[in-house]
């Protein structure tokens, strides 16, 4: 699924934005920047840079986010130099805008929430929102949006108002695809942790990634210790850090994971209080 995942979002790059000449974000769009100035093909650029950000990944967020990171880091290049040997054979699918920014909307959404879905880490511009996380507590959906941001505005100085708008329209498109496709609707993740140190998680969840948790006594079945229950519900896209981070303060930590079909209240479809 991995794969699957990785090939679908090189799709997206190489037989639409591309060929188009549509802005991009992400690890596409740095390769595209630095195209524009330096005229090095950008099949390599993208592996140079995957390569860069899985070095940078490894000393700056230590030898298991490397690890996670690395089905991503070989497939994305992988797919992306192998689909444009294709594309060069078969040149451009279509010369719609329309049409062309649809698909790698369709190609991206979908390739991104199978990837994530799928508990992997994409490495890349992603290292930069990890570390920004956990060395600062900025959330990561916020510098998500920023990079990509940061990364399209440079190719709006040299493209055109069409590939600008498409460009923009498909990040749209894309971001909404894929909470559809991890979360399939409205469903959220439900967290159950059971841990002596539940005050530090507690207090962890609260602070560093911004969701609210409940404290319920429970009794061990064995032992008949008396202790506490963190319980909490996240977003599909927040789940893996949150469990990483669980997983680093106690590596024996009990949790438990159930999907839910709909979260209302504080937080969710309510705003949350100050």
């Amino acid at each position: 699924m991995i794969f699957i995942g990785n090939l679908l979002q090189a799709s997206g790059s190489v037989f639409f934005v591309i060929p188009a000449g549509f802005i991009t974000g992400g690890m596409t769009g740095v390769a595209l920047v630095l195209n524009h100035f330096i005229q090095v093909p950008i099949t390599i650029l993208v592996a140079a840079l995957s390569a860069g950000f899985l070095i940078f990944g490894f000393f700056a967020l230590g030898k298991e986010f490397a690890l996670h990171s690395l089905a991503c880091t070989i497939l994305y290049p992988l797919c992306f130099n192998l689909l444009s040997l294709v594309q060069a054979k078969v040149g451009l699918l279509t010369e719609d805008p329309a049409l062309n920014a649809l698909c790698a909307a369709l190609c991206y959404g979908i390739g991104i929430g199978t990837i994530m879905r799928e508990g992997a880490a994409s490495g890349g511009l992603d290292t930069i929102a990890v570390l920004l996380n956990r060395k600062a507590g900025v959330s990561m959906s916020v510098s998500l949006d920023v990079i990509e941001i940061l990364t399209m505005l440079p190719q709006a100085f040299y493209s055109s108002k069409q590939s600008i708008l498409c460009g923009v329209l498909i990040a749209v498109g894309y971001s909404m695809l894929v909470d559809t496709v991890i979360a399939r609707g409205k469903s959220m993740i439900q967290m159950e942790i059971i841990s002596p140190k539940y005050e530090d998680i507690n207090q962890m969840i609260l602070s560093r990634f911004n969701r609210g948790t409940t404290l319920i006594n429970i009794e061990g079945g064995y032992k008949r210790g008396a202790a506490f229950e963190v319980q909490t519900v996240v977003r599909p896209r927040e789940f893996f850090a949150i469990k990483q981070a669980v997983l680093e303060k106690d590596p024996a930590a009990f949790v438990i994971v159930g999907n839910v079909s709909e979260v209302s209240g504080r937080g969710f479809t309510l705003e949350k209080k100050k």
